[in-house]
């Protein structure tokens, strides 16, 4: 069973291009990744035409996409993270850090601007922490709304 920071992981690591997708298995927690590559392959009428390595991957990709059990997650495009930097900001006390940060998102390079200045103020930690776990909320979301159980992170 995965882990929802694994499937929080899973859904940041996806291609913004969309040329590699991510699926669950409903009920395992099976992961599988797909490329456009295998989606295309599995179309192919005669799977015995196409070398050996990726008739596999057509295969996977045939199982994989003719079947109910397997839900593709969510792209990474779908977490607004420009929202969760304003959230961070609101969520400081009132001060030079909050000032600073709030005129770090304005206007072009508002990402890099925001993690030089949560730097340079000591709450870069603090702010990873913030977005990993609207990761992760974002990630049980889905995984609740599809009722796929998942496994709580595990502190070490």
């Amino acid at each position: 069973m995965p882990t929802l920071r694994e499937i929080a992981e899973e859904i940041q690591a996806q291609a913004s291009d969309g040329t590699t997708a991510a699926y669950i298995h409903r009920t395992t927690g099976e992961l599988v990744h797909l490329t456009d590559e295998d989606r295309s392959a599995a179309d192919c009428d005669d799977l015995s035409e196409l070398p050996e390595w990726q008739r596999e991957a057509a295969e996977l990709a045939r199982r994989v996409l003719d079947s109910d059990e397997f839900v593709r997650l969510p792209e990474r495009s779908d977490l607004n993270e420009y929202r969760l930097m304003e959230e961070f900001i609101h969520a400081l006390p009132e001060g030079k850090a909050a000032r600073e940060l709030a005129d770090a998102i304005e206007g072009r390079g508002a990402f890099r601007r925001f993690k030089d200045r949560a730097y340079h103020h000591g709450l870069l930690e603090a702010w990873y922490a913030h977005l990993q776990r609207a990761w992760e909320d974002y990630a049980a979301d889905f995984l609740d709304e599809h009722g796929i159980p998942y496994a709580r992170n595990v502190k070490t």
